[in-house]
C-alpha cells in the first residue's frame, strides 16, 4: 500500500488492485472512497457512484481523474485486514470480471454506509467476501465505550443483586433454623 495520497497522474496500480481516493466532510472529517482498477488503457476504475435522484446509488465505471480530487488517491488492497480474515486475492482478470458484473447495478434499497458500502463492493470484487476497515475503524471506540459502559452498568447492578440474593438466603437460612 502506498503510504501517501498522490495526484491520479501520479497513481501506479495494475489490473484488480483497489484504489482508495480521500475525502473530506465539512472540511474536518476525512473518509475513504473505493474503487477496483480495472484498466491501464483511460486508467478506469468501477466502483459505487455518487447519488443520483433520491439517493439511489448504481455501479459505474470511471477514469480514476474523474474520481480523484484534490486530496489524492493511492493503491490500498487492505491486504492486512483481509489475511486477518483468511481472505487471499483472485487472479487480477476474475477481479476485474466480478467488478465488471455489478456495472449499472442500481443499489437502491441494498446500499448502506455501515453494511454494503464502496469499500465493502471493492473488497466483495477482490476477495469475494466484503468487509469494510474504515467502518470497523470508525466505529471501534464507540463500540469500546459502549461495552465499558455496560459492563460497569451490569456489575455494578449484577454485585447490587448478589449481595441482594445473599441478604434473602442468610433470611430464609434463619428461618429454617428457627422453625427447627
Amino acid at each position: 500500500m502506498d503510504r501517501c495520497y498522490a495526484p491520479a497522474n501520479e497513481l501506479r496500480a495494475t489490473k484488480g488492485e483497489l484504489i482508495e481516493f480521500q475525502r473530506r466532510l465539512f472540511l474536518i472529517f476525512t473518509y475513504s472512497h473505493y474503487a477496483v482498477y480495472t484498466a491501464d488503457v483511460g486508467r478506469m476504475t468501477v466502483g459505487v457512484g455518487s447519488p443520483g435522484y433520491l439517493l439511489r446509488y448504481k455501479i459505474v465505471e470511471r477514469t480514476i481523474g474523474q474520481l480523484c480530487n484534490e486530496f489524492g488517491c493511492r493503491v490500498n488492497n487492505l491486504e492486512e485486514a483481509a489475511r486477518e480474515r483468511g481472505l487471499f486475492p483472485l487472479n487480477p482478470d476474475m477481479i476485474v470480471t466480478r467488478a465488471r458484473e455489478f456495472l449499472g447495478r442500481d443499489l437502491a434499497g441494498t446500499y448502506n454506509l455501515l453494511t454494503k458500502n464502496c469499500e465493502h463492493f471493492a473488497t466483495l470484487c477482490r476477495y469475494e467476501e466484503g468487509f469494510s476497515q474504515q467502518v470497523s475503524t470508525f466505529f471501534k471506540p464507540f463500540f469500546m465505550l459502549w461495552s465499558a459502559i455496560s459492563y460497569l452498568y451490569y456489575s455494578l447492578i449484577l454485585r447490587r443483586d448478589v449481595h441482594g440474593m445473599n441478604r434473602i438466603i442468610n433470611e430464609v437460612r434463619q428461618n429454617e433454623e428457627q422453625n427447627r
